[in-house]
This record gives structure tokens, C-alpha cells and sequence, in this order.
């Protein structure tokens, strides 16, 4: 391992697999000789060989590579299993692969942990003008990745149950302490995490933004990205998917909540006292956001997508009314 890797927009990746290992490892998830291109240099890098997509992050305990997310083996299994219940229950989603010994995480040396799902044709939806006709089909996938997460069970004796959305929050008070705008707005909003914590809860993608949303050839919204899963309340997901239209102070953002709401409803019920929740909830998730990038040092104004969810940006939504 050494270098640094580059994807297609040319950002680098620090560190990297040794080439001949990571070919090995794409062919064992089906790749069948497809060449392998870094297309995301994110602190998971993921790369692209043919129909699979591959996953890379450090396992934890092993030489620290700055940047890059590490984790334990067991942190990656719970939410593959999810990821394929999902599946199986027709949401649309990304489809998980497995090796033919049935393996679903696949240790490359030294100390990387790669898993692997379907790759997914088209857009993302970042990419593209957000319209309430695609808010609402937006809307519409939420609902069906919520209806199947609903019947989801984890495996008697699984080690990793999901973080729930009250123990991201609180374990956040240390970044937000660093700021007094987001120091009083995690005050101001804890007693309503905690309050609406139960209320419809589910287990949330946890990241649904329209970067992490493919629109298909068929015009459906297919989700990706499934490793950030917590427990909270369903409308999490939409108010994350709303939140870039919210900060960006559009004019239409109005219009684009009510139609993720509508969409949401055409597959699964959720209470209308969330329509006016969402804007707490955009609120919330913008707190955590913020804490964690101080807690990482990372309090500067961010470059290119990021600036819109930079700690400056997420501070001045946090300070719209004072």
C-alpha cells in the first residue's frame, strides 16, 4: 500500500489496496475481469468494476490512514443483512452481493474491509435539477425502503444492534460545546430529539440525501449508500433529503417538502404533525452535523457540494431567526 489514489474528478484517496488484491477481491463478488476505477475518494473509497460496486474502509485496530472511516468487521455486518432485507422486500435499493462462500465483508491486506452491491445505472440525484415531480418519486422510495425496514429483525445474539438517533445526539454535546450557536441550538432542540425519538420509529437510512440517490433509466429513485443506519423517527429520512433545498434558502423549498411528504404517504402512512416538524428535524440533523465536524477539527467553510453542509453554512441556518 502507498500513494495516493484518484478518482474520476481527480480528488485523492489516501492510501492505497495494492492493485492485484483489489482485482482479486472485485472477481470474487462477480466482477469477471471488469476494470477497477476509484470513483469516490469520500472517507469510504468506492470503486467501480463493471456491475459491482466495492466499498473500502480500515479496519479498525489496524495502521491508521487519515481521512478514512475505520471500523470493526461486525460494525459492516449488521447493515448488510438489513440492506439485504431490504432488497428482498422490494425497496428500492442498491443490490448487496455476497462471495460465493457466502462471505458479505471481505478482509483485503493490510487492513482493509471491502464489501460490495450492484452498481446502479444513471444520476445521482444531486446532479440533477430537484423538481417536486422528483421530490415526490423521491418521496415515494423513502416510503418503500420504510415498509420493508418495518418488518426488519435483527439476528438473535447480533453484537452491533444500531445506534439510535438519541445516542448520536448526545454523544454530540462535546463537538457542540465548541460553538455557542451550536451549543444553544443542541439546548434548544434536545428536549424535542428526545420527546419525538419514538414517535413512527424506524430504522432510517440515516443519510438520505439526493447525493446518495441514483435515478434509474426508469425514472425510479433508487437509494445507495448503507452504512450510517439508525433508529428514529421515519420523517429523519425526509427531513435529511430536504435539507440542501432548506439551507440553500430556495425559494421552492416549500413545495419540495410537501411533495416528499406527498410521495411518502402514496406508499406508507406518517402523521401530519411531522409536516411541521420537519423544519426541527432539518434543524437537528444540521446540530449533529456541525458537532461532529468540530469534534474532527473540521470547522472551516468546506470546498464544492460541502460548502452547502460546511460548519459556517450549517451555523448560519442554525442562526436564521436571531
Amino acid at each position: 500500500m502507498g500513494g495516493a489514489a484518484r478518482d474520476g474528478s481527480g480528488r485523492e484517496h489516501p492510501g492505497l489496496i495494492v492493485p492485484g488484491l483489489l482485482r482479486a477481491c472485485a472477481d470474487a463478488f462477480g466482477a469477471d475481469g471488469a476494470p477497477v476505477t476509484l470513483v469516490n475518494a469520500g472517507v469510504n473509497a468506492v470503486y467501480r468494476a463493471g456491475h459491482v460496486a466495492l466499498r473500502c474502509c480500515r479496519e479498525a485496530g489496524v495502521q491508521d490512514v487519515p481521512g478514512v472511516r475505520h471500523v470493526r468487521e461486525g460494525e459492516l455486518t449488521l447493515p448488510l443483512l438489513w440492506l439485504e432485507h431490504l432488497h428482498a422486500h422490494g425497496a428500492p435499493v442498491c443490490r448487496p452481493l455476497r462471495t460465493p462462500d457466502g462471505g458479505a465483508v471481505r478482509r483485503v491486506p493490510p487492513g482493509w474491509l471491502v464489501t460490495a452491491t450492484g452498481w446502479v445505472d444513471g444520476p445521482r440525484l444531486s446532479d440533477l435539477p430537484f423538481t417536486p415531480a422528483r421530490a415526490r418519486e423521491l418521496g415515494r422510495s423513502v416510503g418503500q425502503l420504510h415498509l420493508a425496514s418495518a418488518t426488519f429483525r435483527p439476528p438473535p445474539g447480533q453484537a452491533h444492534p444500531f445506534a439510535r438517533w438519541t445516542d448520536h445526539w448526545d454523544r454530540a454535546s462535546g463537538g457542540a460545546a465548541r460553538d455557542p450557536v451550536i451549543r444553544a441550538a443542541h439546548a434548544r432542540l434536545g428536549p424535542l430529539v428526545h420527546a419525538w425519538a419514538v414517535e413512527d420509529a424506524v430504522v432510517t437510512h440515516g443519510d438520505l440525501r439526493p447525493g446518495n440517490v441514483i435515478l434509474d433509466a426508469g425514472g425510479s429513485c433508487v437509494v445507495i449508500d448503507f452504512d450510517e443506519p439508525v433508529v428514529g423517527p421515519a420523517a429523519l429520512d425526509l427531513a435529511r433529503a430536504a435539507m440542501e433545498a432548506l439551507l440553500a434558502r430556495r425559494a421552492d423549498a416549500g413545495a419540495l417538502v410537501a411533495a416528499l411528504l406527498a410521495g411518502y404517504r402514496e406508499v406508507r402512512p406518517l402523521g401530519h404533525a411531522w409536516d411541521a416538524r420537519i423544519t426541527a428535524l432539518v434543524d437537528a440533523r444540521a446540530v449533529l452535523m456541525a458537532a461532529w465536524s468540530l469534534e474532527d477539527g473540521r470547522a472551516g467553510p468546506g470546498s464544492g457540494s460541502g460548502q452547502v453542509v460546511s460548519v459556517p453554512a450549517l451555523s448560519a441556518w442554525l442562526s436564521r431567526d436571531a
